[in-house]
């Protein structure tokens, strides 16, 4: 990052500068601009005019290309000069130094990963290097693979995905007299080592005296968050989980601090002195001494304010010391024990919770729930940002929030009644009042942690054996990395989001690997938060799909997935809506996106950027009804087709809904107009497909058997016997035997129809009739 300042203490200031003069008159050899001179290993690299994959294009770097390193490399970016006089940024993944240069090469793990004896991941493993951790690099001419010095000595090779390279300008004059110590480098080495900085190395107290460490982040990650302390010898000098020493006797200790997300460490020494001040002994204890007079550790409460309705119950999340006492303003209003509040009748009290030490407060306001009016839910929870619908009785309703800085609201009259969207905020709780003709009605919302992701999804959504498929997702900006983890049957591996792009209030996430099996892959995405914990949620749950034909103009009789070029058409007729609307042709469906229909009790990001809405459109085309209708359809009648026919009949549901295709005019062409129904029998060893949702699958031919788990549509099965009293005896994806209802299996054998034989002029007849 270039032009990073940090504010250093006048006395330290002073002493680089007296240094600077003194060494300024001594002769020493100046390194020139070459003796920071690294190059590039690959070819069309690109040079950038910021530190992201976003920014603008200035530039291409050739294979073996020298050039400059201007300032130390950051994140993964190096600013650099080249020759021409060009400057911007590139990755340090396609740098290496130049011989005799002066610049340092070093890099650190991103997840505990194996270091090799080869560059691959299939040679011997000589060693591992843990998440955070720092090694010396000797050769990073290999884009994929860097080669490394562990501290032991032992060298080896580590896989670039999972490796970010760092390159610092080393300078090292030749001073006379020989050997002159760089002080300025030893001090910057040790203040600005790791992602954050301690503004101060060392401090002193007097006993009793506290004093709140305040890390500076060197990242572009943000805030801090939570930091871990640590204090070598807590009966001098003891830390809370928060940053704040307490000096509790005559002493010397240090307090570690450690970066939950680098797992990189700093130290600051404190001295603690004896306060010659206070001479009064200290009292001892007596029988009046409490619980609450006694001394405890820093907290933090998240709630700034709480909403409940009399008769209900809501628990504090405390950080930090949870060993605290509780008491309340208005016991009349609220009551509270053990961070547990109680709402008693309408009105206003103010919770405070304390240990003697330190003490939070926070106001509670207790409602009775209005009535008069109807509301679908009377009470909401929501992570913070985002939305809620719900409806409620009278047009005319006039919406407020009782916090808006937890819940905001908006709505949308809809005939004699109004739909309302909730948004959340801020964790905490609040309620939502609505005021119309037909009565007053309110809401409870509470409003938990953002969700860890937004969107997740891949494409191409219908892929092809051999074909790289993209794992997408989207999360907030507080988002440090992403990881896929992808399962089908035997088949376990982590794809990690190596492309990064801002947009909007949001971070799209991208990884890529080519997949060569056939099938549905399961896809769980985890994003890192800022303690360096690895998260999911169900926002994060999706699935990848490659196809098992390569032609889209082959026919088979199985599931198939939309292509992205019917997605982008959909898109396009669709127009983008970046907030929730009521469709202006039915007058009564809320839309969003690319024609995303919002329904009542269900929860939805609003407000969202173009690619979330493509994020939506991939959903609603896969686990809506529209796919699984066409290949419901098609499957369970034993007719072959392929991904253009797919396509056409996904589009024309979307747009008509499923019920054209159970059209008597629709049936004849489509069904008993593509070829006989036939009467072959699967063969032992044929492969079938299960045409229907939540298929039983059970331990024998009857439904008095266990049943081991259910199938899902276009899952596929191989017969091991014949139908025994209309079940199949089959053994499925994941080698697991048992039996299945013989009507939802279809083998290809056992029909003749194929949309190849449609009757073309006829399939136009019938749906022009729609348009």
């Amino acid at each position: 990052m270039r032009n990073l300042r940090y504010r250093l203490p006048i006395s330290l200031i002073s002493f680089l500068l007296a240094v600077t003069v003194l060494f300024s008159s001594l002769p020493y050899s100046v390194s020139a601009a070459e003796s920071f001179q690294i190059y590039c290993t690959g070819s069309s690299v690109r040079v950038r005019d910021a530190a992201s994959l976003s920014s603008n294009v200035l530039g291409y770097l050739d294979n073996d290309q020298a050039v400059t390193l201007l300032e130390d490399s950051y994140n993964s970016w190096a600013y650099i000069e080249t020759s021409s006089g060009l400057k911007g940024y590139t990755s340090t993944r396609y740098l290496n130094k130049s011989e005799g240069s002066q610049v340092s090469m070093s890099g650190y793990a991103t997840e505990n990963i194996n270091v090799y004896s080869d560059k691959s991941s299939g040679s011997q493993s000589v060693g591992s290097i843990k998440s955070g951790e720092s090694v010396t690099v000797t050769d990073n001419s290999d884009c994929d693979w860097a080669k490394v010095q562990l501290s032991d000595g032992i060298s080896g090779y580590v896989n670039q995905d999972l490796f970010i390279v760092e390159l610092k300008k080393y300078e090292a004059p030749s001073f006379t007299p020989e050997e002159t110590p760089n002080i300025n480098s030893q001090i910057t080495s040790n203040m600005y080592a790791g992602d954050f900085v301690l503004l101060e190395n060392s401090v002193t107290l007097k006993e009793g005296e506290t004093y709140l460490i305040s890390p500076t982040l060197s990242t572009n990650y943000g805030a801090s968050g939570l930091m871990y302390y640590n204090s070598s010898d807590n009966d001098v000098a003891s830390v809370s989980s928060v940053g704040r020493i307490t000096a509790n006797s005559e002493g010397q200790a240090v307090i570690t601090v450690t970066s939950p997300f680098s797992e990189k460490s700093q130290s600051m020494s404190i001295t603690v002195e004896k306060d010659e001040s206070n001479t009064e002994p200290t009292p001892e204890p007596t029988e009046e001494t409490t619980e609450s007079e006694s001394s405890g550790g820093d907290f933090e409460i998240l709630e700034t304010a709480v909403s409940v309705y009399v008769g209900e119950r809501y628990s504090v999340k405390v950080f930090g010391d949870t060993d605290l006492s509780w008491k309340s303003s208005n016991e009349s209003v609220a009551t509270v024990s053990g961070g547990t509040i109680y709402g008693k009748s309408s009105g206003e009290a103010t919770i405070t919770a304390y240990n003697g030490s330190y003490e939070k407060s926070f106001k509670v306001t207790v409602t009775t729930p209005s009535s008069g009016g109807s509301i679908s839910h009377t009470y909401v929870e929501i992570p913070a940002g985002k939305s809620y619908m719900v409806s409620c009785s009278g047009s005319d309703a006039v919406w407020s929030s009782d916090n808006t800085s937890i819940a905001q609201v908006d709505c949308d009259p809809v005939g004699s009644s109004s739909y309302v969207y909730i948004e959340g905020q801020n964790p905490g709780t609040t309620v939502i009042r609505g005021k119309s003709s037909k009565g007053n009605v309110s809401c409870m919302v509470k409003v938990t942690e953002a969700a860890p992701q937004r969107f997740a999804y891949t494409s191409p959504n219908s892929g092809y054996s051999g074909g790289v498929m993209t794992f997408i997702a989207i999360t907030g900006k507080e988002q440090q990395a992403v990881k896929f983890e992808v399962s089908m049957g035997g088949e376990n591996f982590t794809v990690y989001a190596d492309e990064k792009t801002e947009n909007g209030g949001t971070i799209i996430w991208k990884g890529t690997k080519t997949l060569y099996s056939s099938g549905k892959y399961s896809v769980v995405t985890y994003s890192q938060n800022k303690r360096g914990e690895w998260e999911t949620c169900s926002d994060g749950v999706t699935d990848a799909f490659v196809t098992s034909v390569d032609d889209p103009k082959t026919t088979v009789c199985e599931e198939h997935r939309t292509s992205d070029e019917v997605i982008a058409l959909i898109s396009n007729y669709e127009g983008f809506l970046s907030e929730v609307t009521i469709d202006s042709i039915t007058g009564k469906d809320p839309t969003l996106g690319y024609g995303k229909v919002v329904g009542v009790g269900s929860s939805f990001y609003n407000h969202i950027t173009k690619q979330e809405g493509l994020a939506y459109l991939y959903q609603t085309v896969n686990l809506g009804y529209y796919s699984k209708a066409v290949n419901n359809y098609l499957i369970s009648n034993g007719v072959k087709f392929n991904q253009q026919q797919y396509d056409a009949l996904v589009s024309m549901v979307y747009n008509l809904g499923s019920g054209v295709l159970y059209d008597s005019d629709v049936m004849d062409v489509l069904i008993y107009g593509s070829g006989s129904s036939g009467t072959g029998t699967p063969s032992v060893g044929d492969t079938g497909t299960i045409n229907g949702t939540y298929v039983a699958f059970r331990e024998g031919p009857s439904t008095n058997y266990n049943k081991m788990r259910e199938f899902e549509l276009g899952e596929k099965v191989t017969l091991l016997s014949g139908s025994t009293d209309d079940w199949y005896h089959v053994r499925d994806s994941y080698g697991t035997e048992g039996y299945v209802y013989a009507s939802y299996v279809t083998f290809a054998v056992a029909t003749g129809r194929d949309l190849n034989n449609v009757d073309e002029e006829a399939m136009k007849e019938v749906t022009l009739v729609y348009h």
